[in-house]
């Protein structure tokens, strides 16, 4: 009896498209966006007028608390930022898009400002402000591109991957039950089988009374 085949096949390629192919994709996006608010949490609340301590130079995105469109109090464009020396800073338009919450509040960023020096910086948005850096907002959004490209990516290919020996298996397994139906079938008489026809015995192959077989002794009449 010929083998069942396809079966592993078959197992695998659904674990593959069903479970393994949908989790990639969810474990994925899960730790993108727990990476990106892990950053986000940490970033200091500066109260409308409060400073925030610059350790370092550089780029600093303002991220005001708004509605949950984005609206802000002041506006997008009402951010005021004085430097440690007491004079303003020019603060432009934010030039991607960026929209967080915390605690029940939503940030969205909305301007920036470039820190020559370490020092305190007054920041007033009319509203509570989270302050980041700006390399660390253009971190998180690529990262969160990537991992998102990477879920897509790599769970399509699983999933293809799945799909395909899932194919192959059920294409074996149809296969392999044809023929050990042929052999279950020509094994119990079918064409080429065992048969016992009227030839192989009886009264044509040399049975009693058969033709050309031997003749029954004949009883004598006087007895």
């Amino acid at each position: 009896m010929p083998a069942r085949r396809g079966l592993a096949l078959t197992i695998i390629g659904a674990v593959l498209a069903v479970i393994i192919a949908p989790s990639i994709f969810g474990v994925t996006i899960i730790f993108g966006v727990k990476s990106t608010v892990d950053t986000f949490n940490k970033a200091p609340v500066v109260a409308a007028g409060s400073t925030f301590d610059a350790t370092t130079t550089g780029t600093y995105v303002l991220m005001v608390q708004s509605d949950a469109n984005g609206d802000v109090t002041n506006g997008r464009n009402g951010c005021m930022v004085t430097g440690p020396d007491g004079s303003q800073i020019p603060v432009t338009d934010f030039s991607n898009s960026a929209t967080s919450s915390q605690n029940g509040e939503t940030y969205t960023a909305t301007q920036e400002f470039d820190a020559t020096a370490a020092g305190n910086y007054t920041i007033d948005c009319g509203s509570p402000t989270k302050v980041l850096s700006k390399s660390a907002v253009d971190g998180l959004i690529k990262s969160v591109v990537l991992r998102i490209f990477l879920a897509f990516g790599g769970s399509a290919v699983v999933g293809i991957l799945g799909i395909v020996l899932l194919i192959v298996g059920i294409v074996k397994l149809v296969r392999s039950g044809r023929e050990r139906r042929n052999a279950q079938f020509y094994g119990q008489g079918g064409p080429g089988g065992p048969y016992s026809g009227p030839y192989g015995g009886g009264p044509y192959n040399g049975g009693p009374g058969s033709y050309g077989g031997p003749t029954p002794p004949q009883g004598g009449y006087g007895g």
